[in-house]
């Protein structure tokens, strides 16, 4: 079954090996935002047979975007202030 849903997905895959911590966030990044890509692909789907669950979908969706803006936060430089 694994086998399947690995072939199946659009999430990249990482090499195998060590990673540097940077890339690793990028990794992680990105299969956060496949994977929101594919609920909010189904999430009108989902809204038509059933509104609780699109609203369950909602909050996965948004807790999702949250996850991936602060793990990408570790690499952000901050602007200096005047």
């Amino acid at each position: 079954m694994a086998g399947t849903i690995v072939a199946a997905t659009s999430i990249e895959q990482p090499t195998s090996g060590e990673l540097l911590t940077t890339d690793a966030i990028d990794v992680v990044v990105k299969a956060l935002e496949a994977t929101v890509k594919v609920m909010r692909d189904k999430h009108d789907a989902v809204d038509e047979a059933d509104p609780t669950t699109a609203d369950i979908l909602h909050q996965y969706i948004a807790d999702l975007e949250q996850q991936a803006w602060f793990i990408s936060a570790e690499k952000r430089t901050p602007r200096t202030s005047k």
